[in-house]
């Protein structure tokens, strides 16, 4: 059986799969007491190829947490969510129950022959330590949040733009297409592009890039903002990212901003 470890933090337990993610939020549970929400909208996260989200909409009985609704799918594969429930581990919940929850889920999954002689739940310390607001958020630190709100301010400032979030953190887009993704990993910040393969060979020059896995052969680079950034740079690799996935209203509104609009 899976143990939890004697600490607080901000993590996500997900029955029937059981899955515990410490930073990327796998189903987001809306606010309500008790294990168990009532009704919700449970969002997701899984590398497709094309790294979108899936989403499906599901009820459950509350005290049962049974599930009803659309399986979510993409291309065939089964998404996770589409019989599991989500739960914040630092919300007060009764951790006997959380470890029922997690007995039911590894019976639910596991082999006959290893449930033949699966004890009862396991007993839960309740926790007595917290988690840095770093380790959980690695952009929470003060020079990455103080970077990341300069970078939020100028994409507002563009035509058409918003902010949602991939795998857990924050990705820019230009109409429906993401154009940039601020992640903090290893303690070190770094932006993605999109910069065309003729660009990406001259910028992996500079130790700063590299060309990203998953989403390098579509002509993405990953830039190193850790240390040193230079906002003039990040300006124009944004824009010229920008420009590749913004419809032509966007650019004809683009190109009537000021300068000092579009600096960062």
């Amino acid at each position: 059986m899976p143990t939890v470890t004697n600490h607080i933090a901000p993590l996500l337990l997900v029955f029937g799969a059981f899955h515990v993610h410490a930073q990327d939020t796998i189903i987001k549970v809306p606010q309500g007491s008790g294990v168990f929400p009532t009704v919700g909208q449970f969002d997701c996260q899984e590398e497709f190829g094309s790294g979108r989200y899936c989403a499906a909409d599901y009820e459950c009985s509350e005290g049962q947490g049974e599930l009803w609704g659309d399986l979510a799918n993409h291309n065939g594969r089964r998404a996770i969510g589409a019989d599991s429930l989500g739960v914040h581990l630092d919300q007060g919940n009764d951790w006997h129950t959380i470890a029922l929850r997690v007995r039911e889920a590894y019976a639910h999954v596991a082999p006959n022959a290893l449930t033949a002689e699966l004890p009862e739940a396991i007993e839960i310390e309740p926790p007595t330590e917290t988690v840095a607001p770093e380790d959980f958020d690695p952009l929470s630190a003060p020079h990455a949040a103080e970077k990341l709100q300069r970078l939020r301010d100028f994409v507002a400032r563009l035509p058409e733009t918003s902010e949602g979030k991939q795998f857990g953190t924050p990705a820019f887009k230009a109409g429906k297409k993401t154009f940039l993704v601020v992640y903090r990993h290893n303690q070190r910040m770094r932006l993605e592009f999109w910069v065309g393969a003729e660009m990406q060979a001259t910028l992996t020059d500079d130790p700063r890039f590299v060309i990203p896995r998953y989403i390098g052969h579509r002509g993405w680079i990953d830039m190193d903002i850790e240390s040193h950034i230079d906002w003039d740079e990040v300006r124009d690799l944004a824009l010229g990212s920008y420009r590749h996935f913004a419809l032509q209203r966007m650019l004809k509104a683009l190109a009537k901003l000021p300068d000092e609009e579009t600096r960062v």
